[in-house]
């Protein structure tokens, strides 16, 4: 009785889940051993674990050859995108009448209101800390400031000035940071960007939709084929 032998290297949590797939497949399990290897990377040693698994099948079985076409499919199926597979397996699906939609990058839209947070608080900041610093000079002869400026202490105006300064700081940083989002599309044709995009996100998640029922509808298909060989 001509048998074949095939001999595979999984993780160890993941035993189980290619027991259960080879065996669908007609593979029966000779050996089951848990191994060690050591494994370097630059100066640093690596313990590395994992289960060797060896498996044989009958080649004289009624239902070798249509298995052996059964397993690759499957296996092309966990490789390959659904084009490829459509080509090589002649796939019809509903994804097909939406299309596979053309890659498109995401427009580049302008943002400027992000920029202008930065500059306001750069304004705010630098009018307000200009303001402080020039209380005791611009308002001496008027009274009542020059009053609270003498309660308050020169001290507490120093803290306060700086605190301005720190937001202006701050506003110029941001405006910094986002003078990149000046750039871009505006007005109508943002709008018009926007809508294609999303149009195009949609197509995606559609096409993307209907491949997955119809790969999760045929791995169901090959299994229920191949139990079926294998029982009669």
């Amino acid at each position: 009785m001509a048998r074949e032998t095939k001999e595979v290297q999984v993780h160890p949590d993941k035993v189980n889940k290619a027991l259960k797939w080879y065996e669908r497949f007609g593979w029966e399990v000779v050996s089951n051993q848990r191994c060690q290897e050591v494994e370097w990377e630059g100066d640093t040693k690596y313990n590395v674990t994992f289960n060797k698994i060896t498996f044989t099948r009958d080649k004289s079985a009624p239902w070798y050859k249509r298995m052996v076409e059964l397993e690759a499919e499957a296996n092309d199926m966990d490789e390959y995108p659904y084009e490829v597979l459509k080509e090589k397996y002649g796939y019809q699906c509903k994804a097909d009448e939406v299309g596979c939609p053309e890659p498109m990058s995401e427009p580049k839209i302008a943002h400027p209101q992000k920029f202008n947070k930065g500059l306001v608080m750069l304004i705010i900041g630098l009018v307000m800390y200009n303001f402080i610093s020039l209380i005791p000079f611009v308002f001496r002869d008027v009274e009542f400031i020059a009053q609270i400026y003498r309660e308050l202490g020169v001290d507490t105006f120093s803290i306060i000035g700086v605190a301005f300064f720190i937001l202006a700081l701050v506003g110029f940083i941001k405006m910094m940071k986002n003078i990149k989002n000046l750039k871009g599309l505006k007005g109508d044709k943002a709008e018009k960007a926007i809508r294609k995009y999303n149009d195009y996100i949609t197509r995606v998640n559609m096409y993307n939709k209907y491949v997955d029922e119809f790969i999760d509808n045929r791995y169901k298909e090959i299994f229920e084929e191949a139990e079926q060989l294998i029982n009669g």
